[in-house]
Order: structure tokens, then sequence, then C-alpha cells
């Protein structure tokens, strides 16, 4: 399928659902914060997807390089070599041929920790991401045969990806309705159809967040994890935040998640963020805290109490106290060994060889723009 027949599928597709979605859904599939920002969502030809070859993470590449610890395993080398060669030849299909140096790497860090992690726990990778923007963890996973799946709710960056992950020759499923196999190994899912739990899905085991997870609205935030869960996802991961547009949302993830790994200090141990899904949410009621520290009667007599809207607030404030110097303990005593960095003998310098050599720009008009305002920031 083609630039102009996936637009013409998506935008039909995409207009019936709006009359059939609520609201609150509607909105909580709406890219929120890129509108706020200024982020052009919408495309309408195949003309202007060069703007998505190297978003969101304009100049950033030396920064990626120093939470990669300036270096790189010998396979991680050979699969950019592939993946930057990818690029390229694609880059040249849409009239300007272009290394996207910034976003691939970034999404190398996600990557590396994936493939640690997977080992650690005895698994082959099975991802799901959720805002893959321009789809270069996807090209990664792709490359390296991984079980992947994608969720975008920005018509812009989900042509991009379409439209790059088909050009690397992957058997790429786009899941129109509900025509979708459940062995499918690599699926891109448009949100009328995330939003539908009706529609099975296949499983997968990872789910990727990266900066996502404070600019999602609080329902989409919840949902997304609800609809993960059910698909078999027993962990999250994220190298990054996101846009502080919804700060709270960090209070749903703790509802949901145990903390298992974080560093952001030692320079050994890969800086990321994963959480393990429980079960159940995590309430005030059923929280070890209170359970271990107050006698039943006295627990009954605080559960009679809570009519009163100040005491629910305070022991609200008390249990998120309370789970913040948890995972901040965490924070300090999870440096799990398994998450140290893989065996790295290729030197950063190796990599701005690679760039160099093929004669390709590196820089996009974004960055050009940037560096000509003497702009040192990112947004």
């Amino acid at each position: 399928m083609d630039v102009f027949d996936f637009l013409k599928t998506y935008n039909r597709i995409n207009q019936e659902s709006v009359r059939l979605y609520p609201n609150f859904l509607l909105r909580a599939f709406t890219p929120i914060t890129f509108h706020n920002l200024g982020f052009e969502t919408e495309i309408n030809s195949k003309d202007e997807l060069w703007k998505y070859i190297d978003t969101q993470h304009e100049g950033r590449y030396d920064e990626n390089l120093s939470l990669l610890n300036n270096a790189l395993t010998a396979d991680e080398f050979e699969l950019l070599e592939e993946a930057i060669d990818i690029c390229i030849k694609f880059t040249k299909t849409i009239n300007k041929e272009l290394i996207p140096r910034n976003a691939l790497t970034r999404s190398l860090i996600s990557y590396r920790a994936i493939k640690s992690f997977s080992k650690n726990i005895n698994t082959a990778p099975s991802v799901l991401e959720i805002g893959s923007g321009s789809g270069y963890l996807g090209l990664l996973c792709g490359i390296s045969g991984w079980r992947y799946a994608s969720f975008d709710v920005s018509k812009s960056l989900v042509t991009y990806q379409n439209t790059l992950w088909n050009f690397a020759g992957f058997k790429v499923k786009f899941a129109e309705v509900s025509d979708i196999s459940s062995d499918s190994e690599f699926l891109q899912i448009p949100w009328w159809v995330w939003g539908n739990p009706a529609i099975s899905l296949p499983e997968r085991e990872i789910l990727v967040a990266n900066h996502v997870i404070q600019e999602m609205t609080p329902l989409s935030l919840s949902y997304t994890i609800k609809r993960s869960k059910d698909l078999g996802a027993k962990y999250i991961t994220a190298e990054g935040l996101g846009y502080g547009t919804y700060k709270d949302n960090l209070n749903i993830i703790d509802r949901n998640t145990d903390l298992i790994h974080h560093n952001l200090e030692n320079k050994k141990y890969q800086r990321v963020y994963i959480w393990k899904f429980v079960n159940d949410k995590k309430t005030l009621d059923n929280s070890d805290y209170f359970y271990s520290k107050v006698k039943s009667k006295t627990w009954g007599l605080i559960k009679k109490l809570q009519q009163y809207q100040f005491l629910k607030y305070l022991l609200r404030k008390i249990y998120n106290l309370k789970r913040k110097i948890t995972n901040g303990k965490k924070r300090r005593q999870l440096l799990n060994e398994a998450m140290l960095n893989p065996n790295l003998t290729i030197d950063h310098s190796l990599l701005d060889d690679l760039i160099k050599s093929k004669g390709v720009s590196f820089m996009t008009e974004d960055e050009l723009a940037m560096k000509w305002a003497d702009h040192s920031g990112h947004l």
C-alpha cells in the first residue's frame, strides 16, 4: 500500500470511528501535548514525510551517546550500520537523503535495555511500543527479528512509521479493523482498534512508553495500562517520561506497578525505568503500610471516618509519601547486575566516522534553524 492509499484508508476509518466513539475516549486518543506545542500531526501526502525523518530529538546525538556510555557493543554497531543504510535509501525516496542520527541513537537506549532485561528474565524480546515517534525502535526490533507492535495516535507519525517499515521489508500488519491474526509478528495498531477492547490483539510482554507517560491524558494512560495488561504485558519501560503536561500521571503508574529498576547516577548501569505490573491496583485499603502499622480495630475506625474529605485527603498524602520513600529506596537498591551495560567494545568515535563516511547530511532543517538562532535548548 503506497502513501496515498494508506492515507485514504486511514482517513476513511478515522472519520467513521470519530462518529462512533464517546467524547472522553476521543479526547484520550488525541495528541493533546503535540497540539499544545504546535507539533504537526496531520499529513496529506508523501511530500510531507521528510519532516519526520529525525524529529523530537533534534540536537541530542551527543547526549544520546553519553547515555549509552559513549560506546557500543559489536552487535549494536552492526545493527546501527544496517539501520543507517536502510534510512539513507528510504529518505532518498522521499527526496531528503538524511541520516537520522538523533532519533536513531535515542532508540538504541531502549533497545539495549530491552535486550538486557529480556536476557535477564530468560525470554525472547516481545515489545509493544506506545508513542513510537519516527519508528526507529521498531526498525531496530524488526531488523533483529523481535515480535513488535506499535500504537500511536499521531497520523503524521503513523504514516511515516508505516512507510519506513514497509520499505525495510518487514511484514507490517496495519490493524485496520478486526482482521488481526494472533501470530502477527510486526503490528501497527491505530487508535480506533486500541480503543475497542472487544478487538483481540497479539500478546506482547514489554510495554515501551518513551517520552509519553507525562504527555498522555490520565484516562489515556489508565486505558493503555489496562489494555496492555489484558494483552499479557508484564513490564513497562521508559528512558524518559516526556513533557510534563500531566505530571500526576506518575501516580497512575505507581498505583499499577512496582519499580524494579531505575538509576540516574551510576554510569555503569543502564539509566532507564523498568516497572513490573501488579495484578490489582494498589489502593489505600490494601496497602502493606496501613495493614502492617494499624491494628484492625483502629483501621475500622479510620474506615468510618473516611467519610470526611479532609481525612481522605490526609491519608492519601501519607500513602503517597510512603510510596515515594519506598521507591526512593528502590532507586538506590535495585542496581541489578543483569542491567549492567553489556560488553562495550566500539568507541563512539567509530560511529561518528561511520556516519560521516556515508557522505549524507545528518543535520535536519530544524537543527540548522536552531543552530542559526544560537538556540541551546530543545523546545
